[in-house]
């Protein structure tokens, strides 16, 4: 069976017909990078500095040398030291220019995320278009998949929300395309990363002006995050929870908390602000009944943070439901207004009436 190689750039080293057959230091040296690349999908990228130094300190073929630096480079960016990356990933890119288009393209990508750290997404962004005209030269996990998805990413961030949406798709159509293979047999570590980075792709701050894209978009990436979620992989399952928590708090305090129009009776503008929330209101309740579809069948087959997930969607269910069926007033009453506004209305909170006791009349 085909195992996924991640970044595995060595496979289109080593698979080229122009190449001698693999030699045994070949195959271990393939292996070594492999394993750092393992390593570095569950999280664990800087622990794999010091052997990649003592590999590159040994005498092997140039391209896996090159390859080993760009697991340098990911390392050290995943260390925070993204000047020393970016000087890396710029070499690579220049030793093996016009030499081997797969590790160019590789350090291109690389080179996006330092431009990232550095607050440059413009330049991030050229980047990954630089590494996605030479996509057909990488695996099809990487170009099919993973590139769509960094730009989608980095749209999103430059407010280029239907292009990245465009791009999210065509990642989502590459992903079918590579699981259909049946040879594939995908890292799960791989799986549960990239399916928490297109469910976080197209998430933004929400304001009037981009709710709908925002909600639509909402629909179809929490998917991906549910997913992450219910991998239970330790890096990525607390950090899908967490991105699913941050959209529905941004939602919800957009949609609760917007401010009453002003200049007006106070009576028409809390009306004109609930006839604002009530389609919004219901938009967003879809989003949560449609996560509830994948609460395990049995509650003893969740994990804990899908059982954390669930837990907070019912109540945020609730609580969405209270606002919109709660009455045909025109205010949205908080618990005190409400008891309050039953005691106008009903005389009282006692449903038996209370009897007054007769006075005995002195005079008789």
């Amino acid at each position: 069976m085909k195992r996924w190689s991640l970044f595995l750039v060595v496979v289109g080293l080593s698979g080229c017909a122009s190449m001698a057959p693999m030699n045994g230091a070949d195959r271990a040296a393939e292996a070594r990078i492999q394993k750092w690349q393992e390593r570095r999908e569950s999280g664990k990228a800087r622990d794999n500095l010091q052997e990649i130094d003592t590999f590159l300190s040994e005498r092997s073929s140039p391209r896996y040398q090159q390859a080993a630096r760009l697991e340098r480079a990911m390392a050290l960016l995943d260390d925070g030291r993204i000047a020393e990356s970016e000087k890396t990933f710029r070499s690579v890119r220049e030793t093996s220019l016009g030499r081997e288009p797969a590790l160019v393209a590789r350090a291109e990508w690389g080179l996006s995320f330092t431009s990232e750290k550095q607050g440059d997404d413009f330049r991030s962004l050229a980047h990954v278009m630089s590494a996605e005209n030479m996509s057909m030269s990488l695996p099809a996990e990487i170009g099919k998949v993973e590139l769509p998805v960094r730009k989608a990413l980095i749209l999103q961030k430059l407010g280029k929300s239907s292009e990245a949406a465009v791009a999210l798709k065509k990642a989502d159509q590459g992903l079918r395309e590579v699981l259909s293979d049946p040879k594939t047999n995908y890292n799960p570590d791989w799986m549960a990363r990239l399916n928490y980075q297109m469910g976080s792709a197209l998430s933004g701050e929400v304001t009037e002006e981009n709710f709908q894209g925002l909600i639509q978009a909402q629909r179809f990436s929490q998917v991906y995050l549910l997913k992450s979620m219910a991998s239970a992989h330790p890096v990525w399952a607390p950090k899908a929870l967490e991105a699913l928590r941050k959209n529905y708090a941004d939602f919800w305090q957009f949609l609760i908390y917007a401010p009453t129009p002003s200049g007006v009776d106070p009576a028409v503008a809390q009306r004109e602000k609930r006839q604002w929330q009530i389609p919004r209101l219901s938009e967003f309740l879809e989003i949560l009944e449609s996560a509830q579809l994948y609460t395990p069948v049995r509650g003893d087959m969740a994990n804990s943070w899908q059982k954390n997930f669930h837990a907070l969607v019912d109540d945020l269910r609730d609580k969405t439901r209270a606002v919109l069926y709660s009455s045909s007033e025109t205010t949205i009453l908080t618990e005190e207004s409400r008891l309050l506004n039953g005691l106008r209305r009903g005389g009282g909170p006692s449903k038996t009436p209370v009897t007054t006791p007769a006075n005995k009349d002195p005079n008789l």
